[in-house]
């Protein structure tokens, strides 16, 4: 039992739950062929269990929980005057929506986790799901529960604080990509309304070209009267109302960063936080990127108005690069300041979503390398990984290879398309154009010799009848006791139903089943002595009832159908009246009930009884 402990202390510091330790223990007994002990023992073991992860636990983390480090974890369990609640409370709740008001919020959160150092907490001694589970128990737990547990709160409280840093720069992080795209999305819908008004206006103008072309491309008409009979046709009053509006060329982006610069005084309430609270980090090709955020990082500390001469626009999208140089050239360096910390914030923005931009300490924006091996891991299973996938270790090599490969696949190529010929549909080819023509796959050919082969191994099989094959399955694994019919186990009350379902146990007889040879029910009713009984199906048995004259089964027959007749035979299925007219017609004795076999049996079971005449005519039942 000492493997078994050990066993359940190691489960125990991954999973906490009480069922999943037992039906391991369960499993482990199993494999190691030991008898299980009672459930009452291993249930206390589980205990036991438990209780030794969660000394584990203190033990592992007592190097961590200095006196100061306790004191902060007690703060979270004070409620807070200016909050209302206390700071576990605080830190548990998630924002619901990516407001600007819901940003600044996460990012206080994240510093006064900071300021307690949780981002810097080495937790790496407990296993992945003994912090998960401890956090999970602080989310859950009252202020009240964790003060109970006095000493033991503290490695809670710890792994909680320890996720929770990473969870809040994540939150961070996310409500920034999600209130930046929000703004862009306005932008966006603004600027397609705009092009539908935009639309209808240019709908006018598009009617005057249908009247003003054709003057203008008949050459019948001089060039001194062009502008007389135009006016004339058109009408003053109506080319005064189309000129009214005036016509502006769109933008690349049609208007969409001009609309998006009418939030940047909504943006710049959270974005100068952001900035200032998360380390961002670029991949390669995002200098240029890195550097404008640095350059904007110090305008915001500083409380710079004016973007300097030297500052990196290459990263600026092209459908927005003529905003910035618009702006340049009329001195405008507010919106050149608005339209170049959009482009920066947008960049930022994408580079997030697309892993060119990450944050050391995120789980959700990580950075994409740390899922490779370092040089320094690859090295030592590179020559296994060359050997498996059968390339070469070196990069010069692999390329001989590969151009090896080529040269060859094309040599195949020219052959097969040398003896193709034009008129061949079916054949890889070129058509008069000199265009490549791959035709459809064709469906593989079957042999006939395998057909044939099939077909004899299929005659060879022997034919098994499935319910014939049931019943002797069954004869063995007693794998009917797990089923009930349909009808239930209701006894027959009534007079009525007690003559249409006789019990068994209230008759003479034996029952009827699977001898201790293991024989099934087929063999049984076969039985040379089964003429001599009748089988009735009622009540919770199924038992062979014998007339005077005949000569018992032996004693313990039929323990293989016993409480499995409803799947073997049916119910009685003639009425009590109807047996006494059939007795009385025919003059012979009455019957304890008749034979009624399941629809699976009929096939492959052949019954007879001297006595009974289910067809009113005599002569044998011949079940089938």
């Amino acid at each position: 039992m000492k493997e078994l402990e050990q066993f359940l202390q190691d489960r125990a510091m991954e999973h906490d739950s009480p069922t999943l330790l037992f039906n391991l223990a369960r499993e482990y007994l199993m494999s190691a062929k030991v008898i299980r002990p009672g459930a009452i023992a291993l249930a206390k073991l589980v205990g036991t269990a438990r209780a030794a992860a969660g000394e584990l636990t203190s033990h592992k983390v007592a190097h961590v929980l200095t006196a100061q480090v306790r004191s902060d974890l007690d703060l979270l369990l004070k409620v807070d005057a200016g909050l209302g609640c206390t700071r576990l409370e605080w830190l548990t709740k998630a924002a619901t929506e990516a407001s600007a008001t819901a940003v600044k919020t996460s990012i206080d959160k994240l510093a006064w986790l900071r300021a307690m150092d949780a981002h810097l907490l080495d937790l790496s001694a407990l296993p992945n799901e003994r912090r998960r589970f401890l956090a999970q128990v602080a989310r859950r737990s009252t202020n009240q529960g964790l003060e109970r547990r006095r000493e033991r709160r503290y490695p809670i409280l710890l792994a909680f604080v320890a996720q929770a840093a990473i969870d809040q720069l994540d939150e961070v992080v996310s409500l920034f990509d999600q209130a930046v795209s929000a703004r862009e999305s306005r932008a966006k819908t603004k600027t397609d309304e705009a092009l539908v008004e935009r639309a209808k206006t240019g709908e006018a103008r598009q009617l005057l070209l249908q009247v003003i072309l054709p003057v203008l491309a008949d050459p019948g008409v001089p060039d001194e009267q062009v502008g007389g009979l135009l006016r004339e046709r058109i009408g003053m009053g109506k080319l005064r109302e189309v000129t009214t509006g005036g016509w502006k060329a769109l933008p690349k982006d049609h208007g969409r960063l001009s609309e998006m610069a009418s939030s940047y005084s909504y943006l710049r309430q959270f974005t100068p936080l952001v900035l200032s609270a998360i380390d961002f980090h670029g991949g390669p090709g995002t200098t240029e990127l890195m550097r404008a955020m640095a350059i904007l990082k110090e305008l915001n500390r500083t409380g710079g108005r004016k973007v300097p001469n030297g500052a990196p626009t290459v990263f600026v999208p092209t459908r927005y690069a003529d905003y910035l140089e618009k702006a340049r050239k009329g001195g405008d360096d507010t919106a050149f300041r608005h339209y170049w910390e959009l482009c920066v914030l947008l960049g930022l923005r994408d580079g997030l979503r697309s892993g060119d931009v990450f944050v050391p300490g995120s789980r959700r924006y990580a950075d994409p390398a740390t899922y490779l091996y370092t040089p320094e891991q690859w090295e030592p299973r590179r020559a296994e990984f060359c050997r498996l996938v059968r390339k070469p270790a070196k990069a010069a090599d692999a390329l001989e290879q590969g151009k090896q490969e080529l040269h060859t696949a094309l040599a195949e190529l020219e052959t097969t398309l040398a003896g193709a010929l034009p008129d061949d549909s079916g054949a890889v080819r070129l058509d008069d154009d000199d265009h490549l023509v791959i035709p459809s796959l064709s469906a593989e050919d079957i042999p006939a010799e395998a057909k044939e082969l099939k077909d004899e191994l299929a005659g060879m099989l022997p034919f098994a009848p499935i319910a014939s094959l049931l019943i002797e399955l069954d004869a063995r694994t007693k794998f009917l006791d797990c089923f009930t019919h349909a009808a239930g186990k209701k006894l027959a009350s009534s007079p009525r139903d007690q003559a249409q379902h006789p019990r068994g146990a209230d008759q003479p007889g034996h029952e009827l089943g699977v001898g201790q040879d293991g024989r099934g029910v087929r063999h049984l009713l076969r039985h040379p002595r089964l003429d001599d009984g009748v089988v009735c199906a009622g009540g919770d048995v199924a038992r062979g009832q014998h007339l005077r004259r005949g000569s018992p089964l032996r004693a313990g027959a039929g323990q293989g159908v016993r409480r499995r007749h409803h799947v073997v035979f049916g119910w009685t299925t003639i009425s009590g009246a109807r047996q006494e007219r059939d007795r009385a017609d025919h003059d012979h004795p009455r019957r304890a009930g008749v034979v009624h076999l399941h629809p699976c049996l009929r096939s492959v079971v052949d019954v007879r009884h001297k006595d009974h005449r289910a067809d009113g005519a005599g002569g044998s039942l011949r079940a089938g």
